[in-house]
């Protein structure tokens, strides 16, 4: 969060997608932020412009405000559910999808294994065994990116 000022921030929902399990920390303190789902109304009167009337944004509750120079960064922590961006294609699953933030990671289910993704990537093996694909870019512009993964004999 960088906007002066801001005691809350705006994380959209991709149309179509349905979030669940979210989680959000300050990643100063490492403390959990309150949140809560709403429409483009009040995203809108919240300070994100242009926010459509029927999209979903996470209302982050900031623990201090953005200051003047500076940010507030967060961890989002979400599952989405979007049958657009990852679907079977023969024996592997597949992300594909554009992303428009910073920082992503693309999760793979237990007892799968990484196949490709097209854009550079750090692969991690989190604490239960499963598979990150963790991502960063730095352009303003949407990341289009594709994951193909097969499930371990």
């Amino acid at each position: 969060a960088t906007t002066p000022g801001a005691r809350s921030y705006f994380n959209p929902i991709r149309k179509g997608s349905t979030a669940t399990r979210e989680a959000v920390f300050d990643r100063m303190t490492g403390q959990p932020l309150r949140f809560e789902v709403v429409d483009g109304a009040t995203a809108r009167a919240g300070g994100v412009a242009g926010a459509a009337a029927d999209r979903q944004f996470i209302k982050i509750h900031l623990a201090r405000p953005v200051p003047p120079q500076g940010e507030v960064r967060l961890l989002i922590d979400k599952t989405y559910r979007d049958p657009a961006s990852y679907y079977v294609e023969g024996d592997r699953i597949v992300f594909s999808r554009s992303l428009g933030i910073n920082r992503n990671a693309v999760v793979l289910p237990p007892n799968y294994e990484l196949v490709s993704c097209n854009v550079p990537a750090q692969v991690l093996s989190e604490p239960d065994g499963r598979i990150k694909v963790s991502l960063v870019h730095t352009s303003a512009q949407p990341l289009p990116v594709l994951v193909k993964a097969r499930r371990l004999p």
